[in-house]
């Protein structure tokens, strides 16, 4: 395998996420300017956005090391929190069954919400288009 490339790729993908989302922020906040009182933090998250895309072009070492403590901070809370959930779903495996099944049911309801408020926006937009411009 060639984990030096993978790095590399990580990278440039990362990079160029940082810089297309801080050119859009300020896009954003360009575009709204007189409709938004937050806008100068869109122009902020576009700044840090475009300044990290630079870090990351000519310090690609730096954003490596940044990226692997960030990943390490945010997994070692989860992987404590799995521990701790896989062995109450151990001892008590009624109660587990009993909390996954509604976990899932809660995100089933949720997301079943967000996509019939997604189709009737769509249903909109459609109408919207098909309809004659006013004269």
């Amino acid at each position: 395998m060639w984990p030096g490339i993978t790095v590399r790729v990580v990278l440039v993908a990362f990079g160029a996420f940082a810089l297309a989302n801080g050119i859009l922020s300020i896009s954003e906040a360009v575009d709204s300017w007189d409709e938004k009182d937050g806008r100068w933090l869109f122009v902020l998250e576009g700044l840090l956005g475009i300044g990290i895309a630079i870090i990351t072009l000519f310090a690609p070492r730096v954003t490596a090391v940044a990226l692997l403590f960030y990943i390490a901070i945010w997994t070692l809370p989860m992987g404590v929190l799995e521990i701790v959930i896989a062995v109450l779903l151990l001892l008590f495996p009624g109660r587990g069954i009993l909390s996954l099944i509604w976990v899932l049911s809660i995100y089933a309801e949720v997301f079943g919400i967000l996509l019939v408020i997604l189709a009737f926006r769509l249903l909109a937009q459609v109408r919207r288009m098909k309809a004659p411009p006013p004269a």
